[in-house]
């Protein structure tokens, strides 16, 4: 894996881009703390479960949490330019990981739950990554322990962290570190002077289709660039609802159900066990107002509501992807 602090633009392209009005000076936790303190009672995430049903998280919240991410990450050692390997369902939690990574200036490397030990560990040997955090077990495969087997074989890698209640010998709690990492305990936040928009903040991989999977270099200037525009042309503002279905760990995921939303201080809404039924629902329910999906998303949207003998509520739709599958 290339070194992150090594690959960066230029001085002439950052001021290019700069006064273009299309890159910035602040990374993405900054529109986290702009919210927190301009909106703190205004949800931020709206997380469906499907064994637990809604958490509604604000943004005072949202950035509390943040910064205990990023307090456990530089406990562990995770500094500016390391990467961190996530693997995690649509849990509120990768969103507040890809920040408390920004915060250190540390890259996020988000990986799919569908990927399993073979390619993981390809992946994480070639990232370097001194820390993986994944999840316990997940749609009948059991995470934890594919982790701790493939460890065995990853010198780089320091700790393993798992968010659940089946922790492995070896591995740490998530949910315990938090605990440990209050603002009390930790004396305060940790600091933006880490923060760098430039530098590469997201490693996002290929699906591997042709090939082995490769690690796309991505820093949050580069996010804002294309989200800002999405959301001045869709006229995205603080009063909409957005609502992907798409896996937090790749592109469409990370693009509206975490950056985009977060940049215009509105609301992401994810689910981490879609069904047509259940999706509809939660739109109605939380009034989503903006959706990103596949064609088969959109498609099951329209095909429930015609069940259902009613109409879809008004949304604005992104559809990402390719065709439909069926």
């Amino acid at each position: 894996m290339v070194d992150p602090l090594l690959v960066r633009p230029s001085d002439e392209q950052v001021r290019k881009y700069r006064d273009l009005g299309l890159w910035r000076s602040e990374s993405s936790p900054a529109d986290l703390r702009r919210w927190s303190r301009e909106t703190p009672d205004a949800i931020a995430i709206t997380a469906h479960r499907g064994d637990s049903g809604i958490l509604h998280v604000t943004y005072a919240e949202y950035a509390e949490q943040v910064e205990r991410f990023a307090a456990v990450l530089r406990g562990l050692g995770v500094g500016p330019g390391q990467a961190v390997a996530i693997q995690l369902p649509n849990w509120w939690q990768v969103n507040a990981l890809v920040l408390g990574c920004a915060r250190l200036g540390a890259t996020a490397a988000t990986i799919a739950p569908s990927v399993r030990p073979r390619e993981l560990q390809r992946m994480v040997a070639r990232l370097g990554s001194p820390v993986c955090v994944t999840v316990d077990r997940w749609a009948g495969f059991d995470h934890a322990a594919a982790l701790a087997e493939i460890a065995l074989r990853l010198p780089q890698l320091r700790h393993q962290v798992v968010l659940g209640e089946h922790v492995g010998n070896g591995q740490l709690d998530l949910e315990r570190l938090l605990e440990q990492r209050s603002p009390a305990a930790h004396g305060g936040d940790v600091g933006t002077s880490a923060e760098d928009p430039d530098s590469v903040g997201i490693v996002l991989f290929t699906s591997g289709t042709t090939g082995e999977p490769k690690g796309v270099l991505l820093t949050h200037n580069q996010w804002y660039a294309g989200l800002s525009q999405t959301g001045l042309r869709d006229g995205v503002t603080s009063a909409d609802v957005t609502f992907t279905p798409h896996v937090l760990t790749h592109a469409a995921g990370l693009a509206y159900g975490n950056l985009l939303p977060l940049q215009n201080g509105g609301r992401a809404v994810v689910t981490d066990s879609w069904q047509n039924e259940s999706g509809m629902s939660l739109v109605e329910e939380v009034g989503v107002t903006y959706f990103c999906g596949h064609p088969d998303y959109v498609s099951a949207l329209v095909s429930e509501a015609n069940r259902r003998n009613t109409r879809l509520p008004p949304l604005r739709v992104v559809v990402a992807g390719g065709a439909r599958s069926r």
